[in-house]
C-alpha cells in the first residue's frame, strides 16, 4: 500500500495513489513495498524504509516550507518532497494495492508527536550507537563523539568520517544502544 498527500484539484481514478498519469491531479505517495516515493509527474526514487502492515505510518506537511515527510515506526525518514505549491489544498491519502487490507487513521499533533519522541531524543549521549538516514536515503550507523549547540552532536561514522549531525524529533535517526 501507500500513503500519502493528494491535491483538492485531483480527478478521482482507479489507479495507484502516486501513480496516477499526466493531468490526473497532484499526488504524492511513498510506496510501502519498495520504499520509493513518486508523484504524478512520473518522478520516483528510492527514499526510506519499506514498510508493510502492522506498521505505524505518519505523513508530515510542512507548508512554511513547501515540504512533506514520512514517519515509519516513529522513525523520521526525511523529506521526501520539496516546493510544494502553496496555492493548492492537500488532503490524506492511501493507496490500498490489494483485497482484504484494512488501516486505522488517527491525527497526531505535532505537541503528541514531540511528547512521543522526545524521550528517545533525551536519550542521545557520548557513546552512544545511532542510524542516520542523508538526504541520499542511505542510512549510516555511528558512533555519538560530542554535544553541540542546538541539538547538533559529532558524529564519527563506522567507515572513519566524521560529521555534525542535527538530532532532534524530526530528523531521521534512530538510536541503537544508548551509551555505548
Amino acid at each position: 500500500f501507500a500513503v500519502g498527500l493528494v491535491a483538492a484539484n485531483r480527478r478521482p481514478s482507479t489507479v495507484f495513489l502516486g501513480c496516477e498519469g499526466p493531468f490526473q491531479g497532484l499526488g504524492y505517495a511513498y510506496q510501502g513495498a519498495s520504499g520509493e516515493i513518486s508523484t504524478t509527474q512520473n518522478i520516483s526514487k528510492e527514499y526510506g524504509v519499506k514498510f508493510a502492515a502492522g506498521d505505524t505510518l505518519g505523513v508530515v506537511l510542512d507548508c512554511c516550507q513547501g515540504t512533506l515527510s514520512f514517519i515509519v515506526n516513529g522513525t523520521p525518514q526525511g523529506i521526501a518532497f520539496k516546493n510544494l505549491n502553496p496555492k493548492y489544498s492537500y488532503y490524506p491519502a492511501v493507496g490500498l494495492h490489494s483485497k482484504g487490507l484494512e488501516l486505522w487513521i488517527q491525527h497526531l499533533s505535532y505537541s503528541e508527536f514531540k511528547n512521543q519522541r522526545m524521550p528517545l531524543v533525551n536519550e542521545v549521549e557520548e557513546g552512544a550507537k545511532i542510524r542516520y538516514q542523508f538526504a541520499d536515503g542511505n542510512w549510516y550507523e555511528g558512533t555519538v563523539m560530542e554535544r553541540r549547540p542546538e541539538s547538533k552532536w559529532k558524529v564519527r561514522f563506522n567507515d572513519g568520517d566524521q560529521g555534525v549531525l542535527s538530532l532532534s524529533i524530526l530528523d531521521p535517526f534512530q538510536l541503537i544502544e544508548a551509551d555505548g
